[in-house]
Formats: C-alpha cells, structure tokens, sequence
C-alpha cells in the first residue's frame, strides 16, 4: 500500500492517501484548511517501493486492489501525547467531532482537522495543526495510522513509516466526556452488541463476517459518542445489523425484522 506521507508546511497542501476507494483528500490554504473524500482506486505500492522505504507491511497480495472507506474516529479520549515539532508533550485530553478535533493539554489547547480512511487492514489518519508564520497562517500535518485493541477502549496514532517528523498519541476512552445511551428491542432481547466506526471498518477488512467483529455488549446505559455500528441477534433467529450516531443522550429503538 503506498501510505509514504511527509510531515509539510506549505501555503497549499494536498496529501492523498493512496490505496483504494474513498480515498482521503486533504487540501489546506492559507484562508482554511478543507477536508473530504472523493472516489479513486490505485493499486498498492510494490514490495520493492516498501523496502526502500524500510516499511514492514502485512496486508494481502500485492496484485488485489483494495477499497478504502471514510472511518469515522468522533469520540473523546486521554491518554499523552509526543509531537516534538509542535513543543507537545505529556497527558492529554482530545475530543473529535467528525472532521474537527480538539487537544487540552496541561496549559495549552490545540485545534484542527482530522480525516481518515481504512483499507486492506490499515486505517491512515492524518492531523492537521494551524500555525502561525511570518508568511501567514500555515498547516502542520502528521500523517499516522489508527491501532485499536481488538477488544477494549485503547486507541494509538503513530507516525507512519517514512515519516519525518514523530508524532504520537497514546488514549484510552474518555467516558466522562461522553453520552448516555439505552436500546430499546423489539421483541425484548438480552443483548445489543456495537463497536465503534474504526473497529467495524478494520473487522471487515479482516472478515466479511460480521460474526466475527469484536462486538461489546452495550451496558445500560452506554456511554458513546460518534458513529457505531450494533448487532442483534434474537432467539428465534431473526437478527440486524446497522450504523447509529451518537451526538446526545438517546434512546435508540430497534425491532426486529
């Protein structure tokens, strides 16, 4: 896969994430920093290109081609950071609302744009800082991949091969910072399984059974915030599957085929 992005500072930036479909597109200008997704597919970069780049890879064969789908990372979080480019060390709290993130350090608050795409097993997330220069307004963009525990509230980005500049942040959920949610099943059920956005668009890159995700069973209430994905199976059967948004305290009702 050719994820070789480089940590820039320019008046215009465009990094494309290359690897599939819904690739991630990042333009930021001076006036703004702008990002969505568009459609696209590439092929993954050959074994030599990952070589040179002293890249260890563990995805499938390089001949397939792979779709990529937006990834949804909305959620609150605290764990450290370590980003010796922007003087940002230490324990943190960081808060992403779709496209919009927002780190609280010790004595400090850092804003910006996040965006970030999965595919073939890999899920590349890149972070984009305003600063000022003697120039203008200006961005400072880490490109690193998502790691989530296969089960558990652990999350970490970490600067992706090739990178020259490190950035990481080490979380865990935050669920003092998140929202009450109940489910509601029609017929009554014992259990609704979810799993967060990033967790589902890395199981299906592994197994289209969805089966086989590490579905949670939701508490009573559960604490959420962002996109999910649920799972329900009943007795006699009959079972559904779906994406919810959680951005409020709610109830969510679900009923049975």
């Amino acid at each position: 896969m050719n994820i070789r992005l480089s940590f820039l500072s320019l008046p215009i930036l465009m990094i494309v994430l290359a690897g599939g479909t819904n690739t991630g597109l990042v333009l930021a200008q001076k006036s703004g920093i702008k990002l969505h997704t568009r459609w696209a597919r590439t092929k993954k970069a050959s074994t030599d290109s990952r070589r040179r780049f002293g890249c260890s890879y563990t995805g499938g064969d390089d001949s397939n081609e792979h779709e990529a789908s937006a990834t949804d990372m909305s959620g609150a979080y605290s764990g450290t950071v370590n980003a010796a480019d922007l003087k940002l060390q230490g324990k943190v709290k960081l808060s992403i609302d779709k496209n919009r993130f927002t780190l609280v350090g010790d004595k400090w608050t850092r804003t910006g744009r996040v965006v970030a795409t999965t595919t073939d097993r890999y899920t590349a997330v890149v972070f984009a800082f305003p600063v000022e220069t003697q120039t203008g307004p200006q961005y400072k963009v880490f490109s690193v991949e998502a790691a989530s525990t296969k089960t558990g509230n652990r999350i970490s980005f970490n600067s992706v091969c090739g990178e020259n500049s490190n950035f990481s942040l080490t979380l865990t959920t935050d669920r003092d910072n998140m929202y009450d949610v109940h489910f509601v099943t029609e017929p009554a059920t014992t259990t609704v399984n979810i799993i967060t956005d990033l967790k589902w668009h890395q199981c299906q890159e592994r197994d289209k059974d969805i089966k086989k995700c590490p579905w949670k069973a939701a508490g009573d209430p559960e604490k959420m915030l962002g996109i999910y994905h649920y799972f329900v199976e009943w007795s006699d059967g009959r079972s559904k599957n779906g994406e919810l948004e959680v951005t409020s305290d709610k109830t969510f009702h679900i009923t049975a085929p």
